[in-house]
């Protein structure tokens, strides 16, 4: 459980005056090369497609580290330099994955092993009446390495590579063709190579079948207990407050948190995907609001919250859904509490379908008295076009740009039209996770009036929100 809430307040001595405003086109302009971006190149990828892949990489080398001392003592140096050179055209493969390009280094290493498997097929590999060809079954290898990685990882490249190697396998079993400069082993060595090349093709078969299954039976079990973990009461709202300049509290944001009986809590970076993934994430979504205006009428009885706002966080697909609305509505009326009071997160992927259609959703929202704010502004599609439409009260600034704020002149640049846009646009603007005395003087350099993270204070359990928000100060 995070740590019990050490409040931390700005002292106003050192606000200084906002600055004047300015145009946003330096952001729009250079918002395509953001270092702080999220990085679109840095691929996810399952434990089990990795471990397979080092597993067939170590089995790889050992098989070929035999074979090209074997060829090289048996003064084959033709295909003793062909192991030598695949080799060395894998090792750059393997950097760019070390590098982060999982995906990437991975295509280009199933390419370059493609080619070697056909060449070899067809020079050395030589189908004869008595010996079969088998170096072949290494491309069904290659293949299956292929499409788990494109389970993760979609692209073009991965498909053709992967079309391209189940033709070359085709035409390897049902063709015994021979080139006329091939240069064939013998029989004999053809034979033992024969055994090593089924064992060693069938046992990477059978290891990936044992990951995918492996990764298939992890997936189905998180995916069971977190539609359980609702009806089991194991989801838990934490509340970390939301301040003016001056440290006093003006709401605070219900971020959710699982309690695992067995994991503990579970940081919402890893089941939020999962919930969105299994289509639950529209079931816990209207929990979390249930929960919220429950929070709220709560608060409505005592001085110290009443005047408090509390955020909810929306995603794409829950906001998107066709009950989202009714069920809002519903539990503002049920739980009698005023709608202004209940602030919805919307981040900029909810206009990646429809944007005409979210636009009017916000719009119906926004007439029955909601406060909708733009979260993790700049991180996703921002466009000035559709900006100017949306019915918003607030944006929140990202934690890579408050960051960004102490580490270079230019992000901090980008960061001040960021703000002055804001007020441009009569917004409010929030820069969230703010953790040190320096991001916070910036940000109040640039005019940024409302402020959350660590500095403050840190995400607690109800009990623990109240108890500051009634100490003296808060209010």
């Amino acid at each position: 459980m995070p740590e019990k809430s050490k409040v931390r307040v700005c002292q106003p001595s050192f606000l200084p005056a906002f600055p004047a405003w300015s145009e946003f086109a330096a952001l729009h302009q250079s918002k395509a090369s953001m270092p702080f971006q999220k990085n679109k190149d840095r691929e996810e990828y399952s434990q089990h497609l990795l471990l397979l892949c080092r597993i067939a990489a170590w089995l790889g080398l050992a098989l070929a580290t035999g074979w090209f001392v074997f060829f090289a003592l048996t003064e084959r140096w033709n295909i003793a330099i062909s192991l030598l050179v695949l080799g060395v055209a894998v090792i750059p493969c393997w950097l760019i994955c070390l590098k982060g390009h999982f995906s990437c280094g991975l295509i280009l290493a199933q390419i370059a092993c493609t080619v070697f498997v056909c060449w070899y097929s067809l020079f050395i590999d030589v189908q004869d009446a008595v010996v079969p060809r088998t170096t072949h079954l290494y491309l069904l290898v290659i293949v299956f390495v292929g499409y788990m990685n494109f389970q993760r990882q979609q692209s073009l490249l991965q498909f053709l590579v992967i079309s391209a190697g189940l033709m070359a396998f085709v035409f390897l079993c049902a063709s015994a063709t021979s080139l006329p400069f091939s240069s064939p082993l013998s029989q004999d060595v053809r034979s033992v190579s024969a055994w090593f090349n089924g064992i060693f093709a069938t046992g990477m078969l059978c290891g990936g079948v044992a990951a995918m299954q492996a990764q298939f039976r992890s997936q189905t079990k998180n995916a069971l207990e977190l539609r359980s973990a609702l009806s089991n009461g194991q989801f838990e709202l934490f509340y970390q407050a939301q301040v003016r300049s001056d440290g006093s509290l003006v709401g605070a944001e219900a971020l959710l948190r699982w309690n695992h009986p067995k994991r503990g809590y579970i940081s919402p970076a890893e089941f939020i995907p999962l919930a969105q993934r299994t289509g639950f994430m529209p079931t816990i979504g209207a929990w979390v609001i249930v929960e919220a205006c429950r929070t709220l009428a709560r608060w409505q009885e005592n001085a110290s919250t009443r005047h408090l706002t509390l955020s909810v966080n929306v995603t794409a697909d829950h906001f998107l859904d066709g009950e989202f609305s009714a069920q809002l509505l519903e539990a503002v009326s049920s739980h009698d509490v005023e709608s202004r009071l209940l602030k919805l997160e919307l981040t900029e992927s909810v206009f990646l379908s429809d944007i005409e259609a979210a636009i009017a959703k916000m719009k119906l929202l926004h007439r029955a008295g909601f406060t909708i704010s733009l979260d993790d502004f700049g991180t996703g599609y921002s466009s000035l076009s559709y900006l100017r439409q949306l019915p918003l009260k607030q944006l929140k600034i990202d934690r890579s740009f408050v960051k960004g704020v102490s580490e270079s002149g230019r992000l901090s640049a980008i960061t001040k039209n960021i703000v002055r846009m804001g007020h441009d646009l009569s917004l409010e603007v929030l820069a969230e996770g703010v953790e040190t005395e320096a991001e916070l003087r910036m940000m109040l350099s640039y005019g940024c009036e409302l402020f959350q993270g660590y500095f403050f204070a840190r995400p607690t359990p109800l009990e623990e929100f109240e108890q500051y928000a009634a100490e003296p100060g808060s209010a």
